[in-house]
């Protein structure tokens, strides 16, 4: 049992509309800033509506694994290109 008398206690946030940009094309980075920086300010899941790369459902699944530090990835992959 803790004692939390006094404390504020708040669930993660879930950032909807997350770009995470600086994910590193052809190779995977276990530390990836973008990520770790997302944690400290309490994001605990987020959704790229739109990827630059493929290389986002990788690092979804080494969230997901446990295999790097970051918030639960959900992402649409790349737009489909324009005709």
């Amino acid at each position: 049992m803790m004692d939390l008398a006094g404390k504020t206690i708040v669930p993660g946030f879930i950032d909807m509309h997350a770009h995470w940009f600086n994910i590193r094309r052809g190779i995977l980075d276990t530390q990836n800033w973008d990520f770790l920086a997302t944690l400290a300010y309490g994001i605990t899941a987020g959704r790229d509506p739109q990827t630059f790369t493929n290389d986002a459902f990788a690092y979804q699944d080494l969230a997901d694994a446990g295999a790097v530090l970051g918030p639960r990835a959900y992402s649409t992959g790349p737009a489909a290109p324009s005709i």
